[in-house]
Parts: C-alpha cells; sequence; structure tokens
C-alpha cells in the first residue's frame, strides 16, 4: 500500500507530469546526497529549496543540521504547500514560481541566500525557462553562493550557452544509481 506522501506525490505527477517530473518522490540516497552538498554552508545563511513537493529532500536537508528556520521551501503545488506547512512549521514555506525567487524572498524580508537546491524538472521546461530560473537563483546567492539540481538526464540542464550568459560554471558532483530513475546531481557557481 502506498503511503499518504507517496499518493498525494503519484496524483500529482498524474495531473500533470510536466511539473511534477516523476511519478515517485525522491529516494532516500537522492535526498540525502543532495543534502550533502550543503555541508560548506554557514549556519547564518539561508537555504532556498525550490520545488520541495512532499518535503523528502526537505528532511535530509534538516537532517544534515540546517537550521528549519533557515529553509526557504518554494512551491507552486497547493496540495504540496498543505503537507510541507504540517511537516516543516518551522520554515519559510511560499508559494510561488521560482522564476520569482527575488520577488518571493524580498516578501519575507530576505535579500541573500548562501544556497539554492533546485528539485523541479528543469529538462521538461523550454530552454528559456530553465534559463530564467536558474538566473534569478544566482540574483539572489551570495558571491560564493552554490546552486545545487538533480536531473535524469545525461547532460546538464543548464546549457553551455546559458552558464556562459551568466557567468556560472557547472559540474557533476555526484550520480546516484539507487533513485528511480537514476540521478545526476550538478553543482553550479558563479564564475570569478
Amino acid at each position: 500500500m502506498l503511503s499518504r506522501e507517496r499518493r498525494l506525490f503519484f496524483l500529482r505527477w498524474l495531473s500533470n507530469p510536466l511539473h511534477v517530473g516523476a511519478p515517485v518522490p525522491s529516494s532516500r540516497y537522492l535526498a540525502d546526497a543532495m543534502a550533502s552538498q550543503l555541508k560548506q554552508i554557514a549556519p547564518e545563511d539561508y537555504v532556498v529549496e525550490l520545488g520541495p513537493g512532499t518535503g523528502v529532500i526537505t528532511r535530509s536537508i534538516c537532517k544534515l543540521g540546517i537550521n528549519p528556520k533557515r529553509l526557504i521551501l518554494i512551491e507552486r503545488e497547493h496540495r504540496f504547500i498543505e503537507q510541507l506547512k504540517r511537516d516543516f512549521p518551522e520554515s519559510i514555506i511560499v508559494q510561488g514560481d521560482a522564476r520569482n525567487i527575488k520577488e518571493l524572498l524580498a516578501k519575507q524580508g530576505i535579500e541573500q541566500v548562501g544556497a539554492v537546491l533546485c528539485c523541479l524538472p528543469l529538462l521538461n521546461m523550454p530552454e528559456g525557462v530553465r534559463h530564467m530560473i536558474v538566473n534569478a537563483a544566482f540574483e539572489v546567492m551570495k558571491p560564493a553562493g552554490l546552486f545545487v539540481l538533480y536531473t535524469y538526464g545525461w547532460f546538464s540542464p543548464v546549457s553551455r550557452h546559458s552558464q556562459s550568459t551568466m557567468g556560472i560554471r557547472g559540474k557533476v558532483a555526484k550520480r546516484i544509481w539507487r533513485n528511480f530513475p537514476p540521478a545526476k546531481i550538478w553543482n553550479y557557481v558563479a564564475q570569478g
């Protein structure tokens, strides 16, 4: 029998597979690997998670020791928002579009963050939308900030052209075989 979380995730995927991206939540192996990218984040820095869904990766972020009060969850799906509010009452939970991250954070009185984790299915989006999301994230990150995402694709969801235009560079940080489907974690930083 499916857990409430998996059932909710699957139903959201059925209703809009391009926005949810996969029929099941990320595995704990992928969640832990994503969270482990944040080990160098200063305790006073905010961390943003774009598209936390049911909070699988959010749990791993909190388990890593990131203060839930310094965690900003930006989610578009209202049903996921309801669950996130129940499961992470100390975190800042915002309903909105990732392309508007600067405005969404400004409403919370936050100007800069130390890292952004992207759990959105970027490869399902047009190149222009991907570029807007990543660029918006770099606009709110500290100069030494880290943008982390995972993908099921072979190549970076942020094209070389977009990376060059934004002045960032990305590299594969980890491959997670124990996930369905297998995933790659990419880290992006500002060049300079």
